[in-house]
């Protein structure tokens, strides 16, 4: 048999990004902070408490980085619930490509995003 596996390391195949900066700036409402796509652009690679740990002290928020977390993870979720996921330019025609030559790799996609 072979096998074909593509790792989805955060932006590989979904698009997380712009859902994960929409997220934080949601979180972060109820706080009077907001920033722009630019600030932004620092964290990606990062974990989530990283993260939420240089924002708090950016902007000087009364809060734990691992509340902070926990609350994103919701608004996550929320957001894709209301939007799906956004395949990444060109992802959705690899994995077609890559079925055709190997009918268990559509079977493990399929899988996986049962999971999600």
């Amino acid at each position: 048999f072979m096998f074909s596996v593509i790792f989805d390391m955060d932006g590989v195949i979904v698009e997380s990004e712009e859902r994960n900066y929409k997220a934080k700036l949601k979180v972060l409402e109820p706080y009077n902070v907001t920033f722009d796509y630019e600030y932004y652009s620092q964290f990606p690679g990062n974990s989530n408490i990283v993260v939420w740990q240089k924002i708090i002290d950016d902007f000087n928020i009364d809060v734990s980085a691992q509340e902070m977390h926990e609350v994103d993870l919701v608004a996550r979720d929320d957001l894709i619930k209301q939007e799906g996921h956004i395949a990444i330019d060109g992802a959705l025609e690899l994995i077609k490509n890559l079925s055709k030559k190997n009918e268990n790799f559509m079977k493990f996609i399929f899988c996986f995003f049962l999971q999600i």
